[in-house]
C-alpha cells in the first residue's frame, strides 16, 4: 500500500478552506484541515468534510453521453464535441451567435482553469447570450456598486475589516451556515468571536439565525422591510453623527439622500417593519458611539424585491459615517491574481492600456426593460429568449438551472424544447438528464487549481493546488473541453504559447500572470500566500470619479418612493442556507449514508397556531407561481409572518414559488427569491 498527504483547498465555497487529503493507493480516503493553512488555521466547515463522499458519490459523471432518437447513449468525448460543434456552428450560420447562450453555474466559478478558457471561448464566439448564477444570487451589489461609484465597471466590493472593527452590522446573513455573502471566511464563529470580544455586532435577520443567537442584539423586521430599518437609521446618522468631512471630500448627492430618507420617521418604520423603534434607536446610538461601523447585508437582501434599495441604504450608511477605506470600516480588496489597483495605477501613468469605459452590454431582445451587466445577460431573460426562439443552443457549465431558477416546470420545458442542450459537469442533475450532449469534468480533487474570487476574502490571498487523485472514467478538465469544441469550430479559444496538450497549471499559470507573486512560488507555498491585509484609499484615489460617491443615484431614490409606507400582515418567504448543503450540491448524499440537511419549513409558533398547524406536520406552500410540499417544523427562532425555506432541493424545490417573470428588478435584472406572499395549509 502506498499512502499519501496531499495539501489542497476546498472549492465548495469561495472561503477556500485549507484540506489535507490522504490518499491511499490512489484513492482519496481521509479529509483533514490544513493546521498551516493562513486563511482557515485548521477549519473545514460540515460541507467540506463530505469531499470525499463527493468524490465517488454515485451521481458522478463517468462517460460521456449524447442524445440519439431522444434517449441519451454513452458515447466518446471526441465523438460528442464534434456533434456538438456542428450543431452549434449550423445554429450560428443559420441564426446569428447570440442564438447560442452559455450559462455558468457557481460550481464553474471556483475553477479557475475554466473561467479563463471559457470566457475566451464566448467571446470567440461573438455571443452577447451570456447568463450565469450571479443574476440569482447577488448581483444588485454589482449594481449598486456600479451607481454610487459612478462608472459602470466598478470592480470591486466592499470587505469588513475585521481585525479592527468594533462595531460589526449583519443585515440578511448567516455566516456561522453560509461562510458569508462576500463575507468569504474561515472559521467564522471563532471569528465572530473575536469580533464581540473587541466590540458590538448586531444582526438584523427576521430569523434568529445561528450567526443571531451569537450577536449581542439581534433585530427581525418583518421580511422585505429592511429598507426601511436602514432609510431611517440613515435619516438619524445624517441628523447627528454623520462625517462633515467625509461627506465633502468623497460624496455628491448628500442632500437628495437626506429628502430620500426624511419619510422614514420612527412611526413610518414601525408600522412598516414592525419593529420596536427603540431597538432601532439603540443600534443608531452604538453608530454614533464608534463612530464608524463595518456592515454586511446577505440573500436576505440580494434576493428581495427591489434589491438595490436596502444595498444602497448599507452602502450610504457607510457613507454617512466615513466608514469606506478606514480602519475598522469596510475596504476593498483588490484581488490577488488581478491587482486592480495597481492595473489602474499602470494606466492612469499610460503603461497599460485604460479600462475607465466597459461595455455596457445588450439587452435580451424579449426583455428589452431588464438592465444588462458588461458582460452578461439577467437570467430572468434566459427562458424568455428559449420561449422566443432567440436562444436555440444553450452549453451549460458547472450549473443546475433547472434547480437553480425561478419557475421550475416552466423552466424544464424551455430547456427540452432547445435545439442543443448541452452540459459540462462532474455529477449527474436535473439538467444534465435534459441534455442532448453531456461531457463530463473533472472534480475539484482531480484538477489542479487556484482559489477563485479573492477580491471577498478577508486578506490578500492566494493558493494553488495540485489534483490530489487520478481523473475518474473520461472526465477532462473543463478548460480542454471548451478548447476542444472551439478547435472543431475555429475558434481561437487558448492564448498563444497553449495548446491542447498543455497541462492544467499551463494554463493556470497564463491566468494568473498579474498575482501578487510569481506562479511557481505559488506553487511551493503549499498553505497559501497572504500578501498583504486592507489596502485602504485605492478606490477613492483610483476608481471613483473625482474621489467622490453618488450618495443617492437617482434611480434608486425613485425606487425608494415608489416603496409602500404601511406594513403588510401577509405570510412571506425568507430563504436560508443549512450546514449541510450548498444550493443543488451535495443534496443526494443522503442516499448514500451521509448525514444532510432536510429541507423543512418553519414558520412562528402564533402563524402555525393560527393556521392550525403542528409541528411535523406535511403541508403544502403555495404562492401566485406554484406550490411545494414538505414538512413543517414550527420554531420560535422565525418572527410572525415569516416561512423559511432553503433553496438546493429537488423534491421541494423553492423555486417552484418564484418567477422570472414578475417582480424582477429592473436595475440589478435579479429576480426576486424572498419576500413572495405565501399560503401554508395542510396538505
Amino acid at each position: 500500500m502506498t499512502e499519501t498527504s496531499v495539501y489542497s483547498f476546498c472549492r465548495f465555497c469561495p472561503a477556500a478552506c485549507g484540506v489535507v487529503i490522504d490518499v491511499l493507493d490512489g484513492r482519496a480516503h481521509a479529509v483533514h484541515g490544513d493546521t498551516d493553512h493562513a486563511m482557515s488555521q485548521g477549519y473545514v466547515c460540515p460541507k467540506g468534510m463530505t469531499l470525499i463522499e463527493d468524490q465517488y458519490s454515485a451521481r458522478r459523471l463517468h462517460n460521456a453521453a449524447m442524445s440519439v432518437r431522444g434517449e441519451q447513449q454513452t458515447a466518446s468525448v471526441a465523438e460528442v464535441l464534434d456533434d456538438l460543434a456542428a450543431k452549434i456552428s449550423s445554429i450560428v450560420d443559420a441564426y446569428g451567435p447570440d442564438a447560442v447562450a452559455t450559462f455558468r453555474g457557481n460550481a464553474a466559478y471556483t475553477d479557475r482553469g475554466a473561467m479563463f478558457v471559457a470566457r475566451r471561448f464566448m467571446e470567440g464566439l461573438g455571443t452577447a447570450s451570456r447568463y450565469s448564477t450571479r443574476s440569482l444570487d447577488a448581483v444588485s451589489k454589482e449594481a449598486v456598486g456600479a451607481l454610487m461609484g459612478r462608472r459602470p465597471d466598478f470592480a470591486a466590493f466592499p470587505i469588513m475589516d475585521t481585525e479592527r472593527a468594533t462595531l460589526t452590522v449583519l443585515v440578511g446573513t448567516n455566516p456561522v451556515v453560509s461562510h458569508g455573502h462576500d463575507f468569504w471566511a474561515a472559521d467564522p464563529v471563532r471569528r465572530i468571536k473575536r469580533l464581540r470580544e473587541r466590540g458590538e455586532l448586531w444582526v438584523i435577520d427576521p430569523r434568529r439565525t445561528e450567526t443571531a443567537r451569537l450577536a449581542d442584539r439581534h433585530i427581525a423586521p418583518r421580511p422585505g422591510t429592511d429598507y426601511a430599518v436602514l432609510a431611517y437609521m440613515v435619516g438619524e446618522i445624517l441628523r447627528e453623527g454623520s462625517n462633515q468631512q467625509y461627506l465633502a471630500d468623497h460624496a455628491i448627492n448628500v442632500d437628495a439622500l437626506r429628502s430620500a430618507v426624511a419619510p422614514f420617521t420612527a412611526e413610518t418604520v414601525s408600522a412598516i417593519a414592525d419593529v420596536d423603534i427603540a431597538d432601532v434607536d439603540e443600534l443608531v446610538a452604538a453608530i454614533r458611539r464608534h463612530g464608524r461601523l463595518a456592515g454586511k447585508s446577505g440573500t436576505g437582501l440580494s434576493m428581495s424585491a427591489n434589491p438595490c434599495v436596502p444595498e444602497w441604504l448599507l452602502w450610504a450608511l457607510h457613507i454617512v459615517t466615513g466608514s469606506f477605506e478606514r480602519p475598522g470600516g469596510l475596504w476593498f480588496n483588490p484581488d490577488f491574481f488581478v491587482r486592480v489597483d495597481r492595473r489602474l495605477r499602470d494606466a492612469a501613468s499610460g503603461l497599460t492600456p485604460s479600462s475607465a469605459v466597459a461595455p455596457t452590454g445588450s439587452p435580451a431582445p424579449s426583455r428589452p426593460e431588464l438592465a444588462p451587466r458588461p458582460d452578461e445577460r439577467p437570467s430572468a431573460a434566459l427562458i424568455d429568449e428559449i420561449e422566443q426562439g432567440n436562444v436555440r443552443a444553450l452549453v451549460v457549465f458547472g450549473g443546475n438551472p433547472v434547480l437553480s431558477m425561478p419557475g421550475e416546470s416552466r423552466v424544464a420545458a424551455a430547456l427540452r424544447s432547445l435545439d442543443v442542450l448541452a452540459v459540462i459537469d462532474v455529477a449527474r442533475t436535473g439538467t444534465t438528464d435534459l441534455a442532448t450532449h453531456v461531457l463530463p469534468a473533472r472534480s475539484q480533487l482531480e484538477r489542479s487549481d487556484l482559489t477563485a474570487a479573492t477580491m471577498l476574502l478577508p486578506v490578500i490571498f492566494g493558493q494553488h493546488t495540485s489534483a490530489v487523485v487520478a481523473p475518474t472514467g473520461d472526465a477532462q478538465p473543463m478548460w480542454r473541453l471548451f478548447a476542444e469544441l472551439g478547435r472543431r469550430m475555429h475558434i481561437d479559444v487558448l492564448p498563444d504559447g497553449l495548446d491542447l496538450e498543455s497541462s492544467d497549471d499551463d494554463v493556470l499559470s497564463v491566468a494568473a500572470s498579474r498575482a501578487d507573486v510569481p506562479f511557481e512560488e505559488l506553487r511551493r507555498a503549499s498553505s497559501g500566500v497572504v500578501s498583504g491585509g486592507p489596502e485602504l484609499g485605492w478606490v477613492e484615489e483610483l476608481l471613483l470619479p473625482d474621489g467622490r460617491w453618488d450618495a443617492a443615484p437617482a434611480v434608486l431614490v425613485a425606487q425608494l418612493e415608489a416603496l409602500p409606507l404601511v406594513g403588510d400582515e401577509s405570510l412571506r418567504l425568507v430563504p436560508r442556507r443549512q450546514r449541510r448543503h450548498l444550493n443543488y450540491r451535495l443534496t443526494a448524499l443522503e442516499d448514500e449514508g451521509v448525514r444532510m440537511d432536510a429541507p423543512e419549513f418553519i414558520v412562528n409558533p402564533v402563524d402555525a397556531g393560527g393556521l392550525n398547524l403542528i409541528d411535523g406536520q406535511q403541508v403544502t406552500v403555495r404562492s401566485e407561481h406554484g406550490e411545494l410540499t414538505g414538512c413543517l417544523r414550527v420554531d420560535d427562532s422565525i418572527r410572525e409572518g415569516a416561512v423559511s425555506i432553503p433553496h438546493g432541493f429537488e423534491l421541494a424545490n423553492v423555486n417552484a414559488l418564484t418567477s422570472t417573470s414578475i417582480d424582477v428588478d429592473p436595475v440589478s435584472g435579479m429576480v426576486r427569491m424572498a419576500g413572495v406572499e405565501l399560503e401554508v395549509m395542510p396538505s
